[in-house]
């Protein structure tokens, strides 16, 4: 593939470095096949871009609890990760079509919501960068604390990851350390695009001091998959507009916030796949987190096993998620054994989880 990477100059004099990657008009071409939700015009991105950068509009999706689906009926979840939301909107940017000029109105908008990062902290890992002095009060963090403590997160479960499954999380290109944002941002965090910085929502990092250990090891865990070439080698296959990728790409963030932290930014990771047993493995997103447990603990053949490792790998290998947990299941057991009743067409996990809700329950 034939590439140009163009620096957002303005943004990164604030702090905010990001990367975007323009490929040629053929990869152009399949990226916006794989993706429907895309934006394709200059038109759309610039409007998807305000939605979430706009200083005027600052969608807050902060509702007193997610919103999960009902039996039957499959709602949208609250989005505490923006990973999907950013990736498409940066892979827009990367339109070869865009002109000079429309480029930089859109990185003008984000720049207007965007405040100076005048603090700082460096670890071996990471460069954490906040501000108190924004016009916008919920860009400010006034106690330092907050930020160190946080270095410590993810300094912790950078070590785990990186021990476990001998790979380090995905460093943005040109960089040698994963720099971190808190501003007012939707949700709790994002780490999309691949080539730049992890964002927390400093208003809820503030006020919920008990998501900062699970949501800082999720979003450094969608760093890890870009290690294994996520969004970074391959296409993330959308399947249809509901994203359908994201039992893999959400699903295994948040089992890694139990297998850093065992604890969880929301309890609905937990409860909310038994709460709605039609629900299909592939619309669960978030609700998948009881999936992987069970996979990881059924398919371990030693304390020190970790299946996980397995499947990211042969993931890397083919960029397909449904066969590469399809092949690392046949590896251990046969399809007649305890996850036959999940096979169905794809070879894999197509049915609602009321035929396995008991057995993953045993686990979790």
């Amino acid at each position: 593939m034939n590439e140009r990477i163009v620096t957002l100059d303005c943004l990164a004099k604030k702090g905010l470095k990001v990367l975007v990657r323009i490929p040629d008009i053929q990869t152009w071409q399949k990226i916006i096949e794989a993706d429907p939700t895309i934006p394709r015009s200059f038109l759309q991105l610039r409007r998807l871009g305000q939605s979430i950068f706009g200083a005027k509009v600052r969608r807050r999706l902060r509702p007193l609890r997610p919103v999960r689906p009902i039996r039957g009926v499959v709602t949208r979840l609250f989005e505490e990760c923006g990973e999907s939301l950013y990736y498409r909107f940066f892979a827009g940017l990367g339109n070869p079509f865009l002109t000079t000029e429309q480029q930089a109105l859109i990185e003008a908008d984000i720049d207007d919501a965007t405040p100076a990062f005048e603090n700082s902290v460096e670890t071996d890992h990471f460069i954490l960068r906040w501000t108190n002095e924004s016009d916008h009060a919920a860009d400010n963090i006034a106690d330092a604390t907050i930020i160190n403590e946080t270095a410590e997160y993810l300094e912790t479960a950078w070590e785990r990851y990186n021990t476990v499954f001998v790979r380090a999380p995905y460093v943005p290109a040109g960089s040698t350390k994963i720099e971190v944002l808190f501003q007012d941002i939707s949700g709790y965090g994002v780490a999309s695009p691949p080539d730049g910085p992890i964002q927390f929502d400093a208003e809820n990092w503030v006020n919920k001091p008990g998501i900062r250990q699970p949501t800082s090891a999720h979003e450094l865990f969608h760093k890890l998959q870009y290690a294994f070439g996520y969004r970074t080698t391959h296409l993330a296959e959308s399947y249809d507009e509901g994203g359908n990728y994201k039992w893999f790409s959400e699903g295994t963030a948040s089992w890694s916030e139990v297998f850093v932290w065992q604890r969880v930014s929301g309890a609905y990771k937990v409860d909310g796949l038994f709460s709605n047993p039609d629900l299909n493995l592939y619309n669960a997103s978030y609700l998948a987190l009881p999936f992987w447990i069970f996979f990881q603990t059924r398919q371990q053949d030693s304390p020190e096993d970790n299946p996980l490792i397995s499947f990211l790998q042969e993931y890397e290998r083919t960029g397909d998620e449904r066969a590469s947990a399809a092949t690392v299941i046949d590896q251990d057991w046969p399809p007649n054994n305890v996850y036959g009743q999940l096979y169905q067409g794809h070879r894999l996990l197509g049915q609602p989880y009321h035929d396995l809700s008991h057995k993953i329950l045993v686990h979790v």
